[in-house]
């Protein structure tokens, strides 16, 4: 799947011009997004048990080789781009790569162990696909509010305000029905808060490169979201068979938690970009796999 993705990034990079590269970017990642939810819903056509839904799932992915063996599209030119070591990503936006490591470990908290903290409490296979699909309709959903307020407000506050969000939403599910309506709607607004909170790491570490640089960081970026997406369902896996299904619930919170508190100690030791030299908002796949998406985001021209 990581390679499928490396390659449809490439594709769409190659197919994009300045003026293009935010629309097929957001277009992207509302089919991807869009995808991997209905994929959820799959679980209701068959018996989970058995292996046809893994057939399925197999055919889906030939059939998607369909459209690119027919296209007359001329192969993409191959994407070339300087390293951008960790370091020094550190020292230019922490706040980037703060955010962008413990989303990927929310996220992959909530993508790795939301099915089996749904088949433990005891939902029915179509309970289990509402509860995985209502965080992916979030992250669709909230992308362009959460766009919206980024390019008219400082970043730092948009994603403390967002981590704010990511932290308190897991814990009200435990207070309700996680199967019922209001749980659905709180998993929903869990899923806008983890995927959108992507998307603002990668615009607000742009905000401090050069656009010689982006693609670069890109990588980087993706490496430490990578990296937390490993962490995530490890680590969540342990508490719960320690303690317990309601730790799935804490360490999202948990992830939201210390990303939050590390932005809101830099607002006070650290001024903030003047909002009218933040780059526009792009909102970034939350399951992109590689830096060839980076090439797509729009550039701020040298000057």
């Amino acid at each position: 799947m990581a390679g499928l993705y490396v390659v449809v990034e490439s594709w769409l990079n190659g197919a994009s011009t300045n003026q293009t590269r935010g629309r097929i970017l957001s277009i992207y990642m509302i089919v991807s997004m869009g995808g991997i939810g209905a994929g959820q819903l799959l679980l209701n056509l068959n018996d989970s048990t058995g292996f046809t839904l893994f057939i399925l799932a197999s055919v889906a992915v030939s059939l998607s080789a369909v459209p690119v063996a027919l296209s007359v599209q001329a192969n993409p030119k191959a994407v070339v781009f300087t390293g951008f070591s960790l370091r020094d990503l550190l020292l230019r936006a922490p706040i980037g790569v703060s955010a962008s490591f413990w989303t990927g470990a929310s996220a992959g908290a909530l993508i790795g162990m939301g099915a089996v903290y749904a088949a433990t409490v005891g939902m029915s296979d179509a309970g289990i696909s509402a509860f995985l699909f209502a965080p992916m309709l979030g992250a669709v959903i909230f992308q362009w509010p959460v766009g919206w307020a980024s390019d008219r407000f400082p970043r730092r506050g948009v994603i403390l305000a967002v981590s704010a969000v990511g932290a308190l939403a897991p814990l009200g599910v435990l207070f309700v029905d996680p199967a019922g309506l209001a749980g659905l709607a709180l998993m929903t607004v869990l899923g806008g808060a983890v995927f959108s909170c992507y998307s603002l790491a990668v615009a607000y570490t742009n905000d401090w490169l050069e656009a010689s640089e982006v693609l670069g960081a890109s990588a980087t970026l993706v490496r430490v979201n990578g990296s937390g997406a490993i962490l995530g369902p490890l680590v969540a896996a342990g508490l719960m068979a320690a303690f317990g299904p309601s730790l799935f619930f804490w360490t999202i919170t948990a992830c939201f938690f210390v990303s939050g508190a590390i932005v809101g100690w830099r607002i006070f030791v650290r001024d903030a970009l003047p909002v009218e030299r933040q780059r526009r908002f792009v909102p970034f796949p939350g399951r992109a796999t590689s830096a060839a998406v980076g090439n797509m985001l729009p550039r701020r021209r040298q000057r």
